[in-house]
């Protein structure tokens, strides 16, 4: 079974018929093509097939090239001619056995060459061509890279030992040695060589690795053993002007470096992890000049749509997108179409990513107070025509920028949006007024980034008509929105100190805008339906009134519903159940008796004062409570009210706290009877 041949060994394991494999194996006699990929290409078995039936026969494992990082020194062991002849890649060496992912693990000739080329005994493992070619172009881009790995080691005087979060671990003395030097440069090299945007230093337990950012995806390059971590970021450090031995706090810097004639800008991020400081290289080429629009793939009506907007004098042009969307690269390829002799450009930018020749271009440097908004105030005095500011950030920028544009300029910006219809309600989110963006908005571009289609390796796609019926007929959905003027709402508070019948305007009341939003379903190019979505905060500011609810008199029947004392103890507030207050400068306890003056519920003479008697009329001691006193009075418990009182008598019976209420009737006096009260002084006295 060791040497049976592929087309046995798939007849065996029911993937293919003898039929299939004779076919195959004459189309193989002029085509030169290896009998797995000439099956797999032809339909006859997919890869996974193939390698299941070599996993079941042959006991060989699978392995998974894309979740496996592998060492850069094992490149040493398998030149690299022979790993691209035979199409396999050293994995693993454990003592004298190294483990080789093979796309053809049946090859007995290249396990022979593997065998003496290494020295090492061969353990073949099974991986999908195209994973293997993949890994053998990422291992043997680093041997450069593997060399100087080696010398860092030398130059340590260690191997790899156990992991301890990096933090934990000062950076060398000789950060700056040549090794290391060049393991950065050749790091950066790469990148450039690459097309990458960024470097990403990720430490991880045991090692740390190494990836790329191409054509928006990141892409595992290498790996760097851990003990050896600690010199590299202290080197990228020093490069960007950071501290070398701060290890937990994120830090910023950045760094200048001439590659190929060409100036690349480092802007270089550390933050503290688990296992060490992860460091961020984002690379931009200052030197670049061949953006434009063509290159950045506008084309049809979307070319002729960013023409016309380029037309406009005046006004707001935003280009939005996520984090890393290419909307600077757009902007710039703006600006070098506006750029000619007779304007005058200014720009804001954090950073400054390309030179453009007669543009006169701003850092911005917050540690300095040189942020968007007092740079935009500056530029303002400086003439300008076009105007670009890097990024709205915040609602002042935001106002600034677009009061700039009614006065008569053009000013180019991003903000951070996921498509063009949310750029209004961002604004409005962060402050700028509704009627502001209506004047001023010109038009809003929306961008992501697209793959780019390799070369050597596209094919023509023409869609099944499914896919075309799909297309014509999807439903589609919009976003639209409306500015609605609102007037100002009135809200009106209550105030018991004020005296019921008055009002006081404590602030004026504005109109002010809403923004609504709606959402359009469109089918076919038409619009079925439209549904409300929301609407953003309300601009206007409502008008506040405080009225008064302060009386002197209350119905007999009313109730107080709750007692607020002053905060000093000396009187307070009376709330009662009609909504009405009173203020009383006094409390007391007191006992109370009744009386009434003969006859049918009248009376036959007049009180101390002179007055008539009625209800309301109260008999008290004159040196405790003064005649002409307005008083309320209720049970102490509360479950008895005898409401409005003024003290207008007196009797050689009432001495001290207590006070004789008078009553219509006999019946009355005996219902009420001798009772505990609190009599409630009030602040205005009987006329």
């Amino acid at each position: 079974m060791a040497y049976m041949r592929l087309g046995d060994l798939l007849i065996a394991a029911g993937a293919i018929t003898d039929e299939q494999l004779q076919a195959a194996l004459q189309t193989q006699k002029t085509s030169g093509q290896r009998l797995g990929d000439l099956l797999i290409d032809s339909g006859v078995i997919t890869q996974h097939q193939l390698i299941d039936a070599l996993q079941m026969q042959l006991g060989v494992d699978y392995i998974d090239l894309t979740r496996v990082s592998i060492p850069v020194e094992l490149a040493k062991y398998v030149p690299r001619a022979i790993a691209k002849k035979y199409c396999v890649v050293p994995v693993k060496l454990v003592k004298d056995e190294l483990y080789v992912a093979m796309s053809d693990p049946l090859d007995f000739i290249a396990q022979e060459e593997l065998k003496a080329a290494s020295r090492k005994q061969i353990i073949p493992m099974i991986s999908t061509r195209r994973a293997t070619e993949q890994a053998i172009a990422t291992l043997y881009g680093n041997e450069g890279t593997a060399r100087v790995i080696e010398e860092m080691k030398r130059q340590a005087g260690g191997t790899d030992g156990d992991i301890v979060p990096a933090q934990l671990v000062s950076g060398p003395d000789d950060a700056e040695a040549a090794p290391t030097i060049r393991f950065v440069n050749s790091l950066i090299e790469r990148a450039f060589s690459e097309r990458a945007s960024d470097i990403h230093l990720e430490p991880q337990q045991g090692e740390m690795v190494v990836r790329m950012r191409i054509d928006g995806l990141l892409h595992k390059m290498l790996t760097v053993p851990a003990n050896l971590q600690s010199t590299v970021i202290s080197r990228l450090k020093i490069m960007g002007g950071m501290n070398i031995s701060e290890h937990k706090i994120p830090q910023d810097g950045r760094a200048m470096v001439r590659l190929h004639q060409h100036e690349l800008d480092l802007r270089i991020s550390s933050m503290p992890t688990v296992y060490g400081e992860k460091i961020v290289l984002r690379l931009l080429d200052k030197s670049r000049r061949d953006i434009s629009k063509e290159s950045i793939g506008l084309t049809g009506d979307d070319l002729r749509k960013y023409d016309a907007l380029l037309q406009n004098s005046s006004g707001v042009i935003l280009i939005v997108g996520p984090t890393g969307s290419g909307k600077s690269t757009t902007m710039c390829a703006m600006l070098q179409q506006l750029s000619n002799e007779a304007t005058n450009i200014m720009t804001l930018e954090d950073p400054v990513e390309y030179d453009i020749p007669g543009v006169s271009q701003c850092q911005i440097n917050e540690k300095t107070g040189m942020t968007f908004a007092v740079g935009l105030r500056a530029i303002l005095r400086q003439d300008p025509d076009i105007i670009s500011v890097g990024e709205i950030r915040d609602g002042e920028t935001g106002s600034i920028a677009i009061r700039s544009a009614i006065t008569g300029h053009l000013v180019l910006s991003t903000l951070h949006t996921n498509d063009a219809v949310s750029a209004i309600p961002r604004l409005v989110d962060i402050g700028v007024e509704p009627y502001l963006i209506a004047n001023a908005l010109r038009g809003v571009i929306s961008q992501r980034l697209v793959r780019r289609i390799c070369p050597h390796c596209k094919k023509p796609y023409r869609p099944t008509g499914d896919e075309l019926s799909l297309r014509i007929s999807s439903t589609l959905t919009y976003q639209h929105f409306v500015t609605v003027e609102t007037d100002y709402a009135v809200e009106r508070t209550p105030d018991p100190l004020m005296d019921k019948g008055t009002e006081t305007v404590i602030r004026k009341g504005v109109s002010g805008h809403i923004v609504e939003t709606y959402e359009d379903t469109v089918v076919r190019g038409e619009v079925v339906s439209t549904r409300y979505v929301g609407a953003s905060h309300d601009t206007s500011h409502a008008e506040l009134i405080r009225y008064g609810t302060r009386v002197y008199e209350v119905a007999r029947d009313d109730t107080i519903d709750r007692v607020v004392p002053n905060a000093d103890g000396e009187g307070g507030i009376l709330y009662f159940k009609s909504g009405d207050t009173m203020t009383y400068s006094k409390v007391m306890a007191c006992s109370s008796t009744a009386y009434y003056s003969g006859g049918d519920g009248g009376a036959a003479w007049t009180t101390a004062v002179g007055a008539s008697v009625g209800i309301g009329t109260i008999a008290v001691d004159p040196t405790v409570i003064p005649y002409y006193t307005k008083m309320f009075i209720q049970t102490t418990n509360g479950s008895r009210v005898y409401g409005m009182g003024t003290a207008l008598d007196c009797g050689g019976a009432i001495k001290g706290n207590i006070v004789d209420l008078w009553f219509p009737s006999y019946a009355d006096c005996r219902s009420w009877g001798r009772r505990a009260v609190t009599v409630y002084i009030l602040d205005k006295k009987a006329s």
